[in-house]
């Protein structure tokens, strides 16, 4: 059995798909599955699957209802004690150290989460974003979690409690709220992975997305009132923004408030 499957879900973006099967391209460790499930209704991706072949263990493709979806089958096919969601796109940050620390922890990986620190790359600007050193009640309840990305969720959790793929955008921040709440965390002292900026702005896309945003939000997060509006008057500000500049424009603008951030931080 692998220590950890590392799972990759695509559709239809045969570059990204590269960028990250290259990432996981220098594994040292026999301990290590990738799982690849391609939701492309043509063939598109297929020359990827084939120039890594001897990296990719195992290969679903199928059609799927969405990413969470995608994620449930990728889960089903894998084999490891562990998991870890590392999407087209996403890259491991050095796959040699992920696969050392991983090691390390070995005996941890079928009962607990393990998670470390990202960097999102946005644009050719790498901003680093540290985990906390601990995920407790009121993170889980605000739904502030380390990224997607950095986490190891043991599969056997994952089979018997799926990501909830009839939610569009909040079944990652339900699943996590949940996984923290009922397993032990160790937090790695490694930057995981690096997760492409880009996409955020999906929910701003029409006032149907932003309302079904919040709805899921309110429903998978424990807000306070007052935090319910706050969120709620954040999502009006970016639709306005949306409407206003698209998709591109407001990405620009979220991306350059990120870096802002990140430079006050440090």
């Amino acid at each position: 059995m692998p220590l950890v499957s590392i799972v990759t879900i695509c559709r239809s973006n045969p570059n990204e798909l590269r960028r990250t099967l290259a990432s996981l391209s220098s594994r040292p460790h026999d301990g290590f599955e990738v799982v690849v499930v391609d939701g492309s209704p043509d063939n598109g991706c297929h020359s990827v699957i084939e120039e890594f072949s001897d990296r990719v263990s195992i290969y679903v493709h199928e059609a799927d209802s969405g990413i969470y979806d995608a994620m449930n089958k990728g889960v089903r096919a894998a084999t490891g004690l562990s998991v870890i969601m590392v999407n087209s796109g996403d890259v491991l940050h050095d796959a040699s150290i992920f696969a050392a620390s991983v090691v390390d922890h070995a005996a941890h990986l079928s009962r607990c989460v393990l998670y470390g620190d990202c960097f999102w790359l946005i644009g050719d600007t790498l901003v680093h974003k540290p985990a906390p050193l601990a995920i407790g009640a009121e993170e889980i309840r605000k739904g502030h979690f380390p990224s997607h990305q950095s986490i190891l969720i043991p599969r056997a959790f994952l089979l018997n409690n799926a990501y909830n793929d009839g939610l569009r955008f909040s079944a990652d921040t339900q699943l996590l709220a949940h996984a923290f709440r009922e397993l032990p965390q160790i937090r790695l002292p490694i930057t995981v992975s690096v997760f492409a900026f880009g996409g955020v702005s999906s929910s701003a896309a029409s006032w149907k997305a932003a309302i079904a945003l919040y709805r899921e939000a309110i429903s998978v997060r424990r807000l306070t009132t007052t935090e319910k509006v706050r969120f709620g008057a954040h999502l009006l500000v970016r639709r306005l923004i949306h409407m206003a500049v698209g998709q591109d424009g407001l990405e620009n603008i979220q991306a350059a408030q990120a870096i802002r951030r990140s430079r006050s931080i440090s």
